[in-house]
């Protein structure tokens, strides 16, 4: 291939020997009809069956279909980060490997994509799955929606549309590839979503826990909301709690102050040693502040952290 791709289609893998090749099949015949430069980017999230065979027997030799191998199961967020660090076309489509996303459905992903939007998302308005299993992964959307203040209907579908550029700043840990949209719709870019075909899985199996995943989703919500608002300002958030701890102890203190001199209460009263402890719980509180602030600093720093997105920059 001579040129260089438009479009990089990434796809994370693990144990899916027997969707691979029909998942290719269908992706050649949805990207021709799109016209543009492609490749194909699969990443084996240390899969333990035939899936990097499986993989070759589909790439024959094309330029264009590249393979990444992980050491181990790292978990599909950094499979993806691994995809989008290697992916050069201008545009990063993502899909999973079990064949549930249509290849079909990227030419309206990128049409939305070319209304002016940085990040389109996939809705399976109409899943295929278990009962539990949709019931709890609309619970969890709705509790991230809540948690993070961006209405998406279903964060948990793989199959997107991003613009290269929009991915360039962020690091992903845990499992914040679902909390992308959040993440960027913070960063002040253009995110939208649009109903997705869904359709029911014919090979393999799972490789998710529905009731372990919606808490470390729900707890990952809490971290990127945490830390957007606090990175670079932890000194508010710790000192913020140290300020509500003082306030009780000194309102518990007067008390005792006030209930020694009308009423000729106790001094050493259970009251005085609560709120001495909060007052020293709130002293801790302005300390923790004070040495996260530095090691923001020094974090930021050294990996070179901005505190903003570039849209644009152009010389006039």
């Amino acid at each position: 291939m001579t040129e260089e791709p438009k479009l990089s289609i990434v796809i994370p893998v693990f144990n899916e020997e027997r969707n691979i090749r029909p998942l290719f099949d269908e992706l050649q015949q949805a990207l021709k009809r799109l016209g543009m430069n492609w490749e194909i980017l699969w990443v084996d999230d240390g899969s333990s069956d035939a899936s990097q065979a499986a993989v070759e027997s589909c790439s024959d030799g094309n330029a264009r279909v590249l393979y990444f191998k992980l050491t181990r199961n790292f978990g599909q967020s950094a499979a993806l980060a691994c995809g989008f660090e290697h992916a050069q076309g201008d545009i990063v489509v993502t899909l999973d490997g079990d064949r549930q996303n249509d290849p079909s459905a990227i030419a309206g992903l990128l049409a939305k994509l070319g209304e002016g939007f940085d990040v389109v998302c996939g809705w399976r308005r109409d899943r295929h799955d278990g009962l539990l299993r949709v019931w709890v992964s609309r619970l969890a959307n709705k509790m991230i929606s809540a948690i993070t203040r961006v209405p998406i209907h279903d964060y948990g579908c793989t199959l997107r549309a991003y613009r290269r550029a929009a991915l360039k700043d962020f690091r992903m840990m845990g499992d914040m590839h679902r909390l992308l949209p959040a993440y960027l719709t913070w960063m002040g870019l253009k995110v939208t979503e649009m109903p997705v075909p869904h359709r029911p899985r014919t090979a393999g199996y799972s490789k998710y826990s529905i009731m372990t995943r919606l808490w470390k989703v729900v707890l990952d919500a809490f971290l990127l909301n945490f830390y957007f608002s606090y990175i670079t300002r932890p000194m508010h958030f710790f000192g913020m709690a140290g300020l509500g701890l003082l306030g009780i102890a000194f309102c518990l203190e007067a008390f005792v102050v006030f209930r020694r001199l009308a009423m000729g209460g106790d001094w050493l009263s259970p009251l005085f040693f609560l709120g001495l402890f909060l007052g020293c719980g709130a002293l801790l509180f302005f300390f923790l502040g004070v040495m996260a602030d530095l090691m923001a600093r020094s974090f930021m720093a050294h990996q070179n952290y901005k505190s903003y997105h570039l849209a644009s920059k152009r010389e006039l």
